[in-house]
């Protein structure tokens, strides 16, 4: 049963009845499942806890409350009822809380069904934020961004073929310029290992010993 034919059952807002009616007939035709198979239970705990996960710039992993309080109202529905959201599901959401759907379709789920995912739902984040927040947990999501900035085979193998392209691209007097600053760092290097041979040299004959 699509949520827009719940709309269309509320009393127009022009009526007498528009904010006093009888919740029951609204809801004519709602089914509600009172048990679902445990996997099916795991299954909602995971869509949870995935959907309420955020990781920082940092990487630090936390939180976010209300997608966590969102996602789980409107997965017992989907799941323990026989209502279907449209594609605006957020509106659809706030059409059930203003006109009280959503609290007493809730309360007519079975408690222990509801207890037993919130319950896994709670103990999974506890220990995720745990693992996710510690130092070995910090690193390691740091290393894989490193790694997967690293190129692959196919990448190294264009990066390597491209630099023919961009020395192509280089002007002649460009590639003059990078050609002689090259020899004179070349130069200099040379000149300066010579220097410090000289003066150990030099150190040496006159008994001063000299440590690196």
């Amino acid at each position: 049963m699509q949520i827009q034919e719940l709309k269309e059952r509320i009393p127009d807002s022009n009526s007498n009845d528009s904010n006093i009616f009888d919740i029951t007939q609204i809801l004519g035709g709602l089914e509600i499942k009172p048990y679902l198979p445990v996997a099916e239970k795991k299954l909602i705990a995971d869509s949870i806890i995935n959907s309420c996960i955020e990781i920082d710039e940092n990487s630090i992993m936390k939180i976010d409350y209300f997608n966590k309080i969102i996602i789980s109202n409107m997965s017992f529905i989907i799941n323990y009822t026989n209502l279907i959201f449209s594609d605006d599901s957020i509106e659809d959401y706030d059409f059930l809380c203003k006109y009280k759907i959503l609290d007493y379709i809730i309360n007519s789920i079975d408690i222990d069904e509801l207890n037993f995912i919130n319950k896994l739902v709670e103990d999974e984040l506890k220990q995720v934020l745990q693992i996710g927040n510690s130092i070995e947990g910090i690193i390691a999501k740091g290393l894989n961004k490193l790694i997967e900035k690293i190129p692959d085979e196919k990448g190294l193998n264009r990066l390597i073929n491209n630099i023919p392209k961009a020395m192509n691209k280089l002007k002649p007097e460009n590639l003059s310029l990078m050609k002689e600053l090259f020899n004179q760092k070349q130069e200099q290097n040379f000149m300066g290992g010579l220097n410090r041979d000289m003066v150990k040299n030099d150190n040496v004959n006159s008994g001063i010993e000299i440590t690196e």
